[in-house]
């Protein structure tokens, strides 16, 4: 196999999955200031707490069972993976999270220490929950808050208990609405003096998002623009006169208007996409996103506001999908932006105003909606997805552990600092997603019916051949998993235990008795296969350094093929139905939708755009379909005549059906304005399933004291 292929039994960072050994572990313990509970996967230290991966926490929990002693390579794989022959990589990268999570340094270790040809070792004592010693003074407000206690107790005690402040615990920061208006207000931004905050909203009927600014001591916005277009991103020029914004359309726009009202000018003009939009702090510069030449993904660019010329500063190889949302420092030297990996994987990365490559800060944290610098900018502050909404990190500009700034919040997004008074604005949004059902013979202009709703999110429906059920992810449980439901959307059953690795796509099997989706979890991708009721999951391929997408089944022989890619490029491969080894079918990037009678691979091709059909061994094949008439890939189905996509109107987006027999295609269905990108097709093909945002409110968050 290739790259480290393999098969495994469970998935990465799953929980109580079978074979797995994970309802027997001990009880919470103490390592220096940190408490470990090993049911959970958290650590805390005082207010602050952190999750770790079941695989993370099944390694500290051996090395503490082993405290003091070298523990080999071979028995944590061996106890951890269940598997001696796991891979070193996998091994390195579980103890680096580990450290990540408890902040050790291992150049100077305070906890973990790396032995030699050797293994591991955990230097830091261990004292067991209900071993532990009433604390000394100076460190007994570490103990109180690691002990559980009666909650009377706590309150009667806490003030008589002395605390050491030489190392404060970090704060909750307690935030008051800025903006309560009807609709949804996002993408803050402080003014440079922190006075106001420039922000869009869609208005009191939410039919169109403009740019409005704030004073934070008054109610009433003023608005900016007054265009039928959507505006956001807006971004201060450094004296605080000037406020540049994207206008998005089919050509997007990056434009500039008065802070206190006036004429808006466009500066530049550009094809999608627009993603984020900041500010030299010299005024020199504009800082987005921008696609590159000859369909290579989007990068940060520079325009230089006098003369109007474009300047690259990133080029992200295919591997990666774009850089977006960039973000100059203080000093203006580094501009920080979001880099987006495999299959909802982002990061923060640096990179010098004068070139070079960028470093990268964090790891694999998932969906990133926004960040901004900290004050006198040492740190980073970003918005990354947590559980079931979005938290607040933080990330010191060399490098070392992330942190989460506490909130009150459920979800926030997209902060802004300003330095003076110590400010911080967020989103806060209270949404969901639900499941509908649109019949597809009614006409362009049928009514949707709910099938599945919740106040979670569930999305990505997908009807099993037969019919009969349909396969969904859900936030439902706290993480995003793999469900199942009857076609009525009763029986709803959940069927995955990944536990914060990310499940994506879900697809079945031409029987129906099984699904395969990709699984993303830090660096790596994974193909995996789970039975219809979550009876068994069988990892069969690892990706490694390189990344798997799973995407059909084969309806001859049970077989599904996947797309397989690294920095070199991409390649099509097959999976055997008998679990033998994967082979390579076609040098080319693509998701295969589906394998036709005659051998044919039907293909959405990433770079050149559009579904292809390509012939059994390779070849440059046959463009079926226009990229320019599609919106996006999660919204393909092929059947046997056809394909079904969606495609974006002013209207809201709308399903056609392109028919292979006569090359032509034709409008099935409207959906909702908030329908979210996926969609399924009945066999019979009479019913669509489709997800909808139902969003409630956003409203913008100001904290004060933010250090």
């Amino acid at each position: 196999m290739k790259n480290g292929e393999s098969r495994k039994e469970g998935p990465p960072g799953a929980a109580a999955l079978p074979g797995e050994n994970r309802d027997r572990r001990p009880s919470p313990f103490f390592i220096e200031e940190w408490r470990v509970d090993p049911l959970s996967g958290e650590i805390a230290r005082g207010d602050e707490v952190r999750s770790l991966e079941p695989r993370v926490m099944d390694l500290l929990v051996r090395l503490a069972d082993r405290a003091g002693d070298v523990v080999e390579r071979d028995e944590l794989k061996r106890v951890v993976w269940g598997d001696p022959e796991t891979s070193e990589e996998a091994l390195r990268r579980a103890v680096w999270e580990l450290r990540n999570g408890l902040g050790d340094d291992p150049q100077h270790p305070r906890f973990i220490e790396t032995i030699r040809k050797g293994g591991y070792r955990l230097i830091a004592p261990v004292v067991r929950a209900e071993d532990a010693p009433e604390a000394p003074p100076e460190r007994r407000r570490l103990w109180w808050w690691a002990v559980p206690v009666a909650i009377v107790a706590a309150a009667a005690a806490w003030f008589l208990i002395p605390r050491d402040f030489s190392s404060p615990e970090p704060k909750v920061l307690r935030g008051a609405p800025l903006t309560s208006y009807p609709g949804k207000e996002t993408a803050p931004a402080l003014s440079p003096d922190g006075t106001r905050v420039a922000f869009s909203w869609d208005g009191e009927e939410r039919g169109n998002t403009d740019i409005y600014v704030k004073a934070l001591d008054r109610e009433t916005p003023l608005r900016l623009t007054d265009d039928p277009l959507p505006e956001t991103y807006a971004a201060w020029s450094p004296d605080g006169t000037r406020i540049a914004f994207a206008r998005l359309g089919d050509l997007q726009k990056v434009c500039v208007v008065p802070a206190s009202g006036g004429a808006v000018d466009t500066l530049y003009s550009l094809r999608p996409a627009l993603v984020g939009l900041d500010w030299s702090p010299d005024g020199r510069w504009l800082a987005f996103s921008a696609w590159g030449e000859e369909g290579m993904p989007p990068r940060i660019v520079l325009l230089d506001i006098e003369t109007g010329e474009i300047r690259a500063m990133t080029n992200p190889t295919p591997q990666y999908s774009c850089d977006f949302m960039p973000r100059f420092s203080p000093d203006g030297s580094t501009i920080a932006f979001i880099r987006s990996g495999p299959i909802f994987q982002q990061d923060v990365h640096l990179i010098s105003l004068e070139g070079g490559q960028p470093r990268r800060l964090t790891r694999s944290q998932g969906r990133i909606e926004g960040m901004d610098w900290a004050p006198e900018g040492r740190d980073i502050v970003f918005a990354a997805k947590a559980k079931t909404g979005y938290d607040l990190l933080r990330v010191g500009a060399r490098g070392g552990a992330v942190v989460r700034v506490p909130t009150t919040a459920r979800s926030a997004a997209h902060p802004s600092v300003a330095s003076p008074g110590g400010l911080l604005v967020y989103e806060e949004t209270k949404s969901a997603a639900d499941i509908w059902r649109l019949a597809l013979g009614e006409g362009a202009d049928a009514e949707p019916e709910p099938v599945i709703r919740s106040t979670a999110s569930d999305a990505a429906p997908c009807y099993s051949p037969d019919g009969k059920h349909f396969a969904f992810l859900s936030t439902r449980s706290g993480y995003t998993e793999v469900w199942t439901a009857n076609a009525d959307g009763s029986g709803q059953r959940q069927v995955t235990r990944f536990r914060g690795a990310q499940p994506v796509d879900p697809s079945w099997s031409p029987d129906g008795t099984r699904l395969v989706l990709t699984v993303a979890r830090d660096d790596s991708t994974f193909l995996y296969e789970i039975d219809e009721r979550g009876a068994h999951a069988r990892c069969l391929v690892e990706g490694g350094a390189d990344v798997v997408f799973a995407a059909a089944c084969s309806r001859r022989d049970g077989s599904f093929y996947y797309e397989r890619g690294d920095s070199l490029g991409w390649e099509i491969r097959r999976y055997g139905p008998e679990g033998d080894a994967s082979e390579k079918v076609a040098p080319h990037e693509g998701m295969v939708l589906r394998e036709t009678e005659e051998g044919d691979l039907v293909v959405w091709r990433f770079e050149r755009g559009g579904i292809w059909r390509l012939p059994p061994g390779g070849g440059e094949g046959e463009r079926l379909i226009e990229p320019e008439e599609m919106s996006y890939w999660t919204s393909l189905q092929a059947v046997p005549g056809g394909i079904y996509f969606s495609l974006l109107t002013r209207r809201g987006p709308l399903i056609a059906f392109w028919d292979e027999a006569e090359g032509s295609q034709r409008i099935v269905a409207r959906l909702p304005e908030n329908a979210l990108s996926w969609f399924s097709i009945s066999p019979d093909g009479n019913e669509a399933l489709f997800s909808r945002a139902e969003t409630r409110e956003t409203d913008l968050i100001l904290c004060r004291g933010f250090r």
